[in-house]
């Protein structure tokens, strides 16, 4: 979210505070039952589980019963940071290297032993993106001044890496949303700044999600072609496209969602997103949308008994059997629908940060890899 570091154990105090205000410590304790809650192995799409929590710089790749197969960990040289940092999110590949992202720190690929092949050192958060060719799209942040909005502010940028994590071009989203001659939406972020206070100031723009989009659903939607990028704006309740060549905004829909997370393009043509606060009261929705009119395909957002939510961050996944994957991250929980909204496999890590239940960044749910339960078989 925020461009901001920590750096000194003495600021621990300031930090919990700014954490606390910023949403990223959880309200609920950690609860009495973790683990793997319920699988129902006839209906859940059976795979691995791959996740990160805000507890620290770690990531545990599981198996459905919550065996643990296999742990990626940050080097010694992050040890010391290591409760003030976590990963946001990551990338398996079929080897068994992993690309992790550091809230407000730096863009890595390790090894299946954790040491690193290398790093980009830029202040990379929220989100990354790979296209088909290895290239890496991830959200970076600049502290500076931006004409139009009060004082210096935390800039969005998009940056593209090659394979080997060098960086070849830099996209400013503000820049971009002049260039594409989005008026309408630097009104809103230029507004909502006005009105929030304290610290929120920082970051108008929050742009959270970032995906490359194929080109498939280009006759639907023309600004959807191959390459082009889906990013977020939640704090305005916008999602947008961003085409990177042209280094411009193309495309934008303001829909019923609100402070969003991770939108993604589905291969029927509709957009699922994890809307944080698009129902009343303090409830979340996984949320189905047709892109091209906005309107509301399908939703889950439990039942008054069994609600969820989740303030900030969030993800949601269609999974390959049709399912749908929910990651609750305040409640460090997920959970697996099937299409009659049957849960039918959930969990919840036991992770926790200054004595709360710690995030659940991100759970991935994979397919089973040969060679890496080779590895991990050793």
């Amino acid at each position: 979210m925020f461009g901001f570091r920590i750096h000194a154990r003495t600021d621990h105090v300031e930090d919990e505070a700014l954490l606390r205000a910023l949403g990223y410590i959880a309200s609920e304790p950690v609860r009495d039952r973790t683990g793997v809650l319920r699988h129902d192995p006839t209906s859940a799409y059976q795979g691995w589980n791959l996740y990160v929590t805000q507890g620290g710089l770690q990531a545990r790749l599981v198996d459905m019963d919550g065996r643990v197969l296999h742990v990626w960990r940050a080097g010694a040289d992050a040890a010391a940071t290591a409760a003030w940092k976590w990963w946001r999110t990551v990338h398996l590949f079929p080897n068994g290297d992993l690309l992790t992202q550091t809230d407000n720190g730096s863009l890595d690929r390790i090894d299946w032993d954790s040491n690193i092949i290398w790093r980009y050192p830029g202040e990379t958060h929220h989100d990354f993106d790979l296209r088909d060719d290895g290239h890496i799209f991830v959200l970076t942040k600049s502290r500076r001044r931006v004409p139009g909005f009060e004082g210096k502010i935390s800039e969005d940028f998009v940056v593209e890496l090659d394979p080997g994590g060098r960086e070849l071009r830099s996209v400013s989203i503000v820049k971009a949303l002049l260039k594409g001659r989005q008026m309408e939406i630097l009104a809103e972020l230029k507004r909502h700044q006005r009105e929030v206070k304290g610290i929120r100031k920082i970051d108008p723009l929050d742009v959270n999600s970032v995906e490359v989009l194929d080109g498939r659903h280009v006759s639907q939607l023309p600004a959807f072609k191959s390459g082009n990028l889906l990013i977020g704006l939640p704090l305005i309740g916008r999602v947008a496209v961003l085409d990177f060549e042209a280094e411009r905004v193309v495309w934008s829909l303001k829909g019923s969602f609100r402070i969003q997370h991770d939108p993604t393009m589905l291969t029927n043509g509709n957009m699922l997103i994890f809307d944080n606060l698009g129902l009343a009261g303090e409830r979340s929705r996984a949320l189905e949308i047709n892109p091209a009119t906005g309107e509301e395909v399908w939703s889950h957002g439990g039942t008054e008994s069994q609600a969820f939510y989740s303030k900030c961050c969030g993800r949601v996944a269609r999974l390959a059997n049709g399912n749908t994957l929910v990651v609750v991250s305040k409640d460090a929980r997920a959970f697996e629908i099937d299409p009659a909204h049957s849960v039918v496999s959930e969990f919840r890590s036991a992770d926790k940060f200054l004595g709360n239940a710690a995030n659940l960044n991100d759970l991935l749910r994979l397919p089973v890899n040969e060679l890496l339960l080779k590895k991990a078989s050793r």
